[in-house]
């Protein structure tokens, strides 16, 4: 228990377990959430237990499907008188996987009692030691204000004995210790690799394949003091051998998992279906998507929020590039015609009297079969589109009607998408400038633009944002090849694995092995970096170590590209967007030193230093009054940072566990998005065709503090342009900006993709900018 392990929370032995309780009790909203979702998750699964044993082993099917007339049905019992005497062998596996199930239910009750009794601690952690005293305080906090608070109180009553203090970004890498690795190994497809070409990479990111090759991997991966295994790194065959051995016992398992699976996906998906509140076409991401957009460092319930715009935004983009076809709209029609008049005669003729749907026979099927068959057609041909609940089909055709979808409406449908994706390979890119997509090109290529669009759109559609139906038959489908898939394919791919894992291996001095990437820093030795080019003639290259795998010509780089630098800006935006830093002796949050200084404040801090004391440090530019920071902020950029502000720069950045790159890539990255924008220049025309939305943002750091020292080309003074731009995004968010950038869905995203297309030289980019 959390309790015994802190020693009534002097230290914790088992840091992983605590901060992972810790976690849990604050994603599912406190002891009150904790409790209905185990409670709940008991009930739910006792009951399709039992009602599958019940449709399974007493009810007489036989007999049922044999009666064929009201007297036949009458005679005819529903369930055995007898029902354990003449046993067949198909109700003998079934009584046999109803005592598997139900030691597998008693299983859940041992970790639910568990999960209960450790959330029961937490709770008293929270109010003693944080001064979250109810569930209602801690629903109105964000992540980064809590964890905040944790980093606080181990200054004040160290939980962690292994060193003095933590930061934010350590307790994430300790929450996210697994997860991390499961990022890096689908970036590096380790896991789909050996697949044979008729096997989709969705089939092994379902369920079943997914838990079974985690129970297999993370087994023995981790040793007492949190270090990955030697046996684990010297050894893939034994990792092959386990994968093996789970295929073995899937094999075994595999008839009565997959007759759970059915019944529970029929349970919980059938009247959803019928009464239309969930479409069977309504689409959703598939869980290879999710593993491949997922970042770094992204805890669950900061994925789900981000997931949750991207399936708004995924619903837009394919409503933008749908184009109409009258031919198919027309037949839709008349099958709905036919088949809602059909059904109105049926429903009227059943309120008058329900005998004819049971007595009346048409090619011996009664009149109930012939009413569920055209209400199945019905809901097709009512369904069967590519929109999503959000407006009726009625409503999409008549916006496509009165908005053309023309290349600009395209491509920032996708910029909306991929701002909260943060995934946009290569093929995505557009073809063509952004003069061209708002209307300055000829018809063949706005035929050609409009082409490529919707050839994404086929991509996306067709393995990452699928039908809710086809998501529910590639899990059953997954079931099925699980024993397969763990027995042939996947131990193939042990050493690609183990590779990965030992190349990605970090080792923190105290706090174990994590993955690499998860320190989010891009100029550490081994990572590629962000090549910070486009910021003035200068072109300020952020070059960084890259180790001999890095770029190994038969791998592959082993990170996605841009995949480490979109990670690390996420982590700060969801790190500082509502949170605060606290400064202070004092750890315990009632403490009346205690400082909360927001990060823009801090950031002008860390040059200037600290405003009520009128000091810096070693030589920082001490600021007298706060009523300065403002003025200072829409005066444009002061003079680049000196080595003497290096340190306070670095204290700024450790305050979160942000490495000074990843702060260095976000101040240029704002820093380029100013000078786009910039009145004066010459591609702003382009740009401003691009929703406002998109372009618009406010910065986190309100200068760029982090531009090389000595650069002579940076300007000493803000233009005009540069004043008026910087005091546009020093405007107060809405709340739903301030939403989007809480949960990594901020226009920083979309920024970062036209800095990679200046990088490139891409041609979706205003002439000017073009290499």
């Amino acid at each position: 228990p959390v309790a015994a392990s802190l020693g009534r929370w002097d230290a914790a032995p088992d840091l992983e377990q605590f901060l992972t309780s810790f976690y849990q009790y604050f994603e599912v909203g406190g002891l009150r959430g904790i409790l209905a979702t185990q409670f709940s998750h008991l009930v739910s699964l006792a009951f399709t237990i039992c009602f599958s044993l019940v449709l399974l082993f007493f009810v007489d099917w036989q007999a049922l499907l044999t009666c064929d007339s009201e007297e036949a049905c009458r005679e005819v019992s529903l369930f055995f008188h007898k029902p354990f005497e003449d046993l067949g062998f198909g109700r003998v596996v079934v009584l046999c996987c109803f005592c598997l199930f139900f030691a597998y239910w008693l299983f859940n009750c041992a970790a639910a009692y568990h999960a209960i009794r450790n959330a029961m601690e937490m709770s008293t952690y929270y109010e003693e030691c944080l001064g979250i005293a109810s569930d209602e305080i801690l629903a109105t906090m964000s992540w980064s204000e809590v964890v905040s608070r944790l980093t606080q109180q181990q200054k004040a009553s160290p939980f962690c004995i292994v060193q003095d203090e933590l930061t934010a970004l350590e307790v994430a890498n300790i929450i996210m210790r697994e997860d991390n690795f499961m990022v890096a190994l689908t970036n590096q497809n380790a896991l789909t690799s050996r697949l044979p070409p008729w096997v989709l990479p969705e089939i092994v990111y379902t369920r079943s394949v997914l838990w079974n090759f985690r129970t297999a991997i993370f087994h023995k991966f981790f040793d007492q003091r949190s270090r990955v295994n030697s046996d684990f790194l010297n050894n893939p065959e034994a990792l092959a051998l386990r994968l093996r051995w789970m295929g073995v016992i899937n094999l075994i398992l595999v008839i009565p998992v997959l007759i759970f699976v059915t019944i529970y996906f029929f349970m919980r998906h059938t009247e959803e279906f019928r009464s239309h509140r969930v479409s069977a076409f309504q689409r959703q991401w598939t869980d290879y998507a999710k593993w491949t957009f997922r970042e770094y460092n992204e805890l669950p319930h900061q994925f789900r929020a981000r997931m949750c715009h991207a399936r708004e935004a995924a619903e837009a983009f394919a409503s933008a590039t749908w184009s109409s076809s009258p031919a198919i709209e027309a037949v839709k029609r008349c099958i709905k015609f036919i088949a809602g008049s059909i059904l109105a005669v049926l429903l009227l003729l059943a309120l008058w009297d329900d005998s004819p749907l049971l007595y009346m026979k048409i090619q011996d099927k009664n009149l109930l079969w012939y009413l569920a068959l055209f209400g199945f057609i019905f809901a097709v041909a009512d369904n069967a589109q590519d929109a999503g609940p959000l407006a009726s089909a009625a409503e999409l055709r008549q916006e496509s009607w009165r908005s053309p979808s023309t290349p600009l409406r395209m491509h920032t449908a996708l910029m909306r998408l991929v701002r909260c994706t943060h995934y946009m390979p290569p093929a995505w890119r557009c073809p063509g400038p952004l003069s061209d997509l708002a209307g300055g090109c000829s018809a063949a290529q706005r035929a050609r633009y409009c082409h490529h669009f919707q050839t994404v759109r086929h991509e996306l559609l067709r393995s990452s944002f699928v039908h809710r139906i086809q998501a529910l038959l590639e899990e059953l489908l997954g079931v099925v090849l699980t024993p397969l898939l763990l027995i042939v394919y996947l131990p193939e791919a042990a050493p690609d694995i183990v590779d990965v894992v030992r190349r990605t291996r970090h080792a923190s001095p105290n706090l174990g092995d994590w993955c690499l990437f998860g320190c989010l820093d891009p100029a550490m030795p081994g990572i590629e970096a962000v090549p910070m080019r486009g910021l003035g003639s200068s072109g300020a290259s952020h070059q960084g170590a890259v180790s001999h795998w890095a770029m190994d010509s038969e791998r592959g780089r082993v990170s996605v590209p841009s995949k480490l630098e979109k990670s690390a800006i996420n982590f700060i935006l969801t790190h500082c967007s509502s949170g605060s830093l606290a400064i202070g002796e004092g750890a315990a949050p009632q403490a009346e030193n205690r400082r909360s200084i927001p990060l823009q404040e801090m950031a002008v801090l860390a040059v200037h230093g600290d405003a009520s004391t009128g000091t810096s440090e070693e030589g920082g530019l001490g600021v007298s009054h706060d009523e300065d920071l403002p003025e200072w902020h829409a005066e444009g950029p002061p003079c680049p940072v000196s080595a003497a502000n290096q340190k306070a720069l670095d204290s700024f950045a450790d305050g979160w566990g942000y490495p000074r790159s990843a702060v260095r890539l976000l101040a240029e990255l704002e820093e380029f998005r100013r000078r786009q924008l910039a009145l004066e220049a010459p591609q702003r025309s382009p740009y401003s065709t691009l929703a406002e939305d998109l372009t618009r943002l406010r910065p986190v750091l309100p200068l760029p503090l982090l531009l090389p020292e000595g650069n002579k080309d940076e300007p000493s003074t803000a233009t005009a342009s540069e004043k008026t731009a910087s005091l546009e995004s020093s405007s107060f968010l809405e709340d739903e900006e301030a939403d989007l950038r809480s949960c990594g869905c901020d226009s920083h995203f979309f920024w970062l993709e036209v800095l990679y297309d200046v990088d490139e030289g891409s041609p979706a980019l205003p002439d000017g900018d073009r290499q």
